[in-house]
């Protein structure tokens, strides 16, 4: 064999390998038969909607990583027409994926929930029900917590429509399907509060959320002990790779928390940071994850990460992206 050919199988055995330990990464860590039964059909390609981008011509993608820092894409599709994901797992295993959805079945712009069995290779999808929202604008932006009860808590952003602007309320539920609303859980007065983002450290919750009026990249901060009401602390400036940061999903990690950001720039991309008490973020050095447009899948950037570390070590992010 010349040099030349065998150093063109040694590729190829790479490549296999490579591949093998891909799939490896993703094998179901509960019975693949699924009880959930999708309750409707979500679209495929981007609505005309309004100008600029959002839920109309935003879809989910997946990633993994073995260690929440280095990500790999697998090319799956969650949804065309859904945007700002959030993640959690249940004991057995069970992932839920919860989005604001544009084109619902014969509805637009509510939140949904989509639940995988297999690692987040497929999804069944279902309309989140939400009492107590009657006469507001549809509850959105959702951020999910499960506590050690079982209990589903669930932050959305909705607007009473009282003049003082949209803010961050809590809704809770037994299913992780019907929800009812429990009260407001973080407002700035005069302010709007967009896009929660919760995470528990120690015994203190802590809330970052959009809507900053100096810039999109900044977060309003606030913390509660019981994470039900939420009393605002600052604004909080988040730098990381050469620009301001927004928050976006927050995690448990070996020795400490991880908190995932994007930017808004002109093509959005993921960053990260760590934190041992909540009080001083450190960014992680490098880049999650940048736009590659020779996927065919990804236009603009990439942005608004959801992540999970699963059972078995495994980190599954859902992150969202234009629709080319």
């Amino acid at each position: 064999m010349s040099a030349a050919n065998h150093w063109s199988s040694w590729i190829s055995v790479c490549r296999y390998l490579l591949l093998a330990l891909a799939a490896l990464a993703f094998v179901p860590l509960v019975p693949a038969q699924d009880t959930w039964e999708s309750d409707f059909v979500t679209p495929s390609g981007a609505d005309p909607g309004p100008a600029g981008y959002g839920p109309w011509n935003s879809r989910l993608l997946v990633a993994w990583s073995r260690d929440g820092l280095v990500w790999m894409r697998t090319g799956w599709l969650v949804s065309d027409q859904a945007d700002v994901p959030d993640l959690v797992q249940d004991p057995s295993g069970r992932i839920f994926l919860y989005y604001t959805g544009w084109t619902v079945g014969d509805e637009r712009n509510r939140t949904c929930v989509a639940s995988s069995t297999d690692g987040g290779r497929t999804w069944a999808y279902k309309r989140v029900v939400l009492d107590g929202f009657d006469g507001m604008s549809s509850p959105v932006d959702p951020d999910i917590q499960r506590l050690a009860d079982g209990t589903f808590r669930l932050y959305v952003t909705s607007d009473p429509h009282d003049g003082n602007g949209p803010r961050t309320y809590l809704a809770e539920g037994r299913d992780g399907i019907h929800f009812g609303k429990r009260g407001v859980a973080f407002h700035v007065p005069g302010e709007q509060v967009l896009d929660p983002s919760t995470v528990k450290i120690g015994d203190v919750w802590h809330i970052f959320a959009g809507g900053s009026t100096p810039s999109p990249d900044s977060n309003w901060h606030g913390t509660s002990r019981d994470g039900k009401q939420f009393v605002f602390d600052r604004e909080a400036v988040l730098q990381a790779c050469g620009m301001r940061q927004a928050a976006a999903n927050a995690i448990s990690i070996p020795g400490g928390y991880r908190l995932y950001t994007f930017s808004h720039e002109t093509s959005p991309q993921i960053c990260s940071f760590v934190t041992k008490d909540g009080a001083s973020w450190v960014p992680d050095a490098g880049v999650r994850l940048v736009l590659d447009s020779a996927t065919g899948q990804e236009a603009v950037g990439v942005k608004d990460p959801a992540v999970v570390r699963r059972s078995d070590g495994i980190y599954l992010m859902v992150y969202s992206t234009v629709i080319p």
